[in-house]
């Protein structure tokens, strides 16, 4: 998930102050874009102190530019104490202005509980509902299993409107496809099966599973689309059926199976729980977050589900009647008796 710092430890004291304040609101706006560009990426080393200077120059400084300010004296490592320091800015920052979504959001990573994390993001989110960093951090928090949401009294229904508006905002496809799965996750869960049904016709309605080439030009971007960690996790049936129809496809022409199509195999077995993650020498964003980080959380199916998933993908290498070095090698990984 995006964010601008790693997390940081703050006083308890400056918490149970600046937990009272809560207001309604205000959105990020350009000083903090000037920030990404001239400090965060920036194409001149001394573009980012000019930067800086002009905001500290400035007479009657807004949320925004006091922001920007904070956020680049502690990357630039001006702030003496730098932890303590920026949390205490940042805490200055919220009793002048409660009303400001983005520094809620930045002042969640100056705790350690989780609770008061959660806490946080939600004050930010309560005057900003389409914050799409807060809404992400919460995401990430769920997928990563840290803890319940409901033990911190946020309802699935809220949780899931914050989902939604995160789905529906974000340009990111990673980020589209964790929101739908934690959505997905999220209405099982709290016993709404209707809505996950819904969910499932929308994410293969969004990501345009049944119109994907599997032509030899578009096959690898459609296979890492319909077999991504999130659409076998939401819809296991669209990756499956897709595989099966490549290996029907190879049989009726008597050729081997390419091996573009054949390496996606063991990332299915794995979320099907037959063998260990992959570990691809370029790994995709989305098995980092949801494998490397996390953990892939278990689909939501009976173990008998599974095992009729990973006998239909083993029927279909058995259709071939060359099969490849990398066939026979990804075959063996199916266990007898399926």
């Amino acid at each position: 998930m995006p964010t601008r710092m790693s997390r940081r430890v703050c006083s308890q004291s400056l918490l149970a102050w600046v937990l009272v304040a809560m207001a309604a609101g205000m959105t990020q706006a350009g000083p903090l874009d000037d920030l990404d560009r001239y400090c965060y990426e920036p194409e001149e080393p001394s573009a980012c102190t000019a930067f800086l200077g002009r905001l500290a120059a400035l007479a009657d400084p807004g949320p925004e530019e006091r922001l920007a300010l904070i956020l680049g004296r502690d990357f630039t490592g001006q702030l003496d104490g730098a932890e303590k320091a920026l949390c205490d800015a940042l805490g200055d920052l919220l009793r002048d202005h409660p009303e400001y979504a983005e520094a809620w959001y930045e002042f969640s990573y100056c705790v350690d509980g989780q609770g008061e994390t959660v806490a946080l993001l939600e004050t930010a989110l309560a005057i900003d509902p389409a914050h799409t960093n807060a809404i992400s951090s919460l995401t990430g928090i769920a997928e990563h299993g840290w803890y319940d949401y409901s033990e911190y009294g946020i309802p699935a229904g809220q949780l899931i409107r914050y989902l939604r508006t995160g789905y529906e905002t974000t340009l990111d496809k990673q980020h589209r496809l964790a929101f739908a799965r934690l959505m997905y996750r999220t209405s099982l869960e709290s016993g709404h099966p209707e809505a996950a049904e819904a969910l499932q016709h929308r994410v293969r309605r969004d990501f345009g599973l049944d119109t994907l080439d599997y032509s030899e030009k578009g096959r690898a971007a459609s296979l890492e689309i319909v077999c991504s960690f999130t659409v076998l996790y939401v819809l296991t049936e669209a990756c499956v059926a897709a595989l099966e129809s490549l290996f029907i496809a190879a049989a009726t022409d008597g050729v081997p199976v390419l091996d573009d199509v054949i390496k996606v195999i063991p990332g299915v077995l794995s979320a099907l729980d037959y063998v260990p993650p992959p570990l691809p020498r370029n790994p995709s964003d989305d098995f980092v977050e949801t494998v490397i980080v996390g953990g892939p959380p278990a689909l939501p199916m009976t173990e008998s589900a599974k095992a009729r998933y990973a006998a239909r993908l083993k029927r279909a290498m058995e259709s071939i009647a060359q099969p490849s070095t990398e066939h026979e090698r990804v075959y063996s990984m199916f266990r007898e008796g399926l």
